[in-house]
């Protein structure tokens, strides 16, 4: 469990690419898991060339020679997608214009909130605004870009940086995570703690692995056992179970004891006793997605009472997002309502969030989906809104959404109209 670690679903290339991010980004996952070097560096190879060939072809998309890109971004973000050309990446506008030419080596997502993007050239890093501008020299080994901010690393230390590319706390610390409520948690000398933003410790340095902070805890591991901790560092939760979730969600917490799991409250009382296998969905909406061992390994969703509300019967399900989630049987997925009541048919193939195709997502009240080997689009009564004409098409963001057609990728707008080539 853990973070994204609780989303794992039966097959491993599936985990592995709609949890790279979080991988690279979770330290709390990464050195629960991983602590043996052997084991993190056997596992660091195998995500790294699982993403090159799995997951990075099915985010991006390649262009028609019209056009003269070889890899477009399937998502906009702050008027911005990535674009690829002779091996470089640079940045489109929403007009189809190249605000930042093609002559970057990588980049860290897309343009963040504050209107930064991190991005590498000559092997190393730097910050830079939607001018091109460079916020900081090209001198990192690594930065992660976060909302407000980032975090970096030279010489196998890491440190911090604002919005405006300076650094605010050294790189002292051998891993860093993202600033929650004024808080981060950081790794020194093996030992895990937390800092302020002027790099006060504000919680010792004692645990073997400690998750960001959500809803004012976060899950430390202590002498083999994992419990919580408050924002100054008092223990709220024993540590008494073998694994915990990185992070509560609707004030519930997804805890493991001899391979079950179960949910606690942020008291630590076991409100719902561990009995269903170690892989579990975060509550949502009240409901939470669990798997069952009867006949079969199935997927069903359980109140925070215990009960099950809807069978167990499911290959594969998502949470419950606007009263939805999507479900999947036989390689298929559909759509549920909190009854169980299914709402679209479970006879399509979605857009996967803009990863490998997979489960339905809806962006902007639509959701790309694939039946009989053509793409259209679908509203959240399953209405056809665009015909099924596209031989690839992704979530729509910003108002566009990329598609495919004739061997030619471009932007559509609600309407299908075809506004960037």
């Amino acid at each position: 469990m853990g973070g994204e670690k609780i989303k794992a679903k039966k097959i491993f290339i599936s985990f592995i690419c709609k949890n790279i991010a979080n991988y690279n980004t979770d330290r709390s996952y990464r050195n629960r898991n991983f602590e043996n070097p052997k084991m993190k560096r056997s596992i660091t190879l195998i995500i790294l060339f699982l993403f090159n060939t799995s997951c990075l072809n099915s985010q991006t998309v390649k262009q028609s020679v019209k056009n003269g890109y070889d890899w477009i971004g399937s998502k906009f973000s702050n008027g911005v997608v990535i674009i690829k050309k002779d091996s470089k990446y640079g940045f489109l506008d929403k007009n189809g214009i190249e605000i930042i030419p093609c002559k970057y080596d990588d980049y860290w997502k897309n343009f963040t909130k504050d209107g930064v993007a991190a991005v590498r050239l000559n092997k190393k890093w730097a910050l830079i605004d939607k001018t091109g501008k460079e916020l900081t020299a090209f001198k990192y080994d690594e930065i992660r870009k976060f909302t407000d901010g980032a975090t970096f690393a030279i010489n196998h230390k890491e440190g911090y940086l604002d919005s405006s590319g300076q650094e605010i706390i050294p790189p002292i610390y051998e891993t860093v995570g993202e600033f929650i409520d004024g808080i981060a948690t950081v790794s020194l000398n093996g030992k895990w703690g937390g800092i302020d933003k002027k790099n006060n410790i504000v919680i010792p340095f004692q645990y073997r692995s400690l998750s960001d902070f959500s809803e004012g805890l976060a899950a430390a591991g202590l002498n083999g056992k994992y419990g919580y901790i408050n924002m100054q560092g008092k223990t709220v939760i024993p540590f008494r179970f073998d694994d915990a979730a990185d992070q509560f969600f609707d004030g519930m917490a997804s805890v493991e004891v001899k391979g079950k799991t179960g949910f606690i409250d942020k008291t630590g009382k076991l409100i719902i006793p561990c009995r269903y296998e170690p892989f579990s969905l975060a509550f949502s909406e009240g409901l939470a997605a669990v798997q069952f061992k009867k006949d079969g390994i199935k997927w069903g969703f359980i109140n925070k009472k215990g009960e099950e509300v809807i069978p167990f019967k499911y290959d594969e399900v998502e949470g419950f997002k606007d009263g939805m989630a999507a479900v999947s049987l036989d390689g298929k997925w559909g759509v549920i309502d909190k009854n169980g009541t299914t709402i679209i048919p479970i006879i399509y193939i979605g857009d996967g969030g803009g990863g490998s195709p997979g489960p339905i997502f809806f962006y902007e009240q639509l959701a790309a989906v694939q039946l009989n080997g053509k793409w259209g689009y679908i509203d959240q009564k399953g209405k056809e809104v665009l015909p099924f004409q596209y031989s690839r098409a992704f979530g729509f963001s910003e108002g566009l959404a990329l598609v495919q057609q004739n061997g030619e990728s471009f932007f559509i707008d609600k309407n299908g109209r075809r506004v960037i080539n």
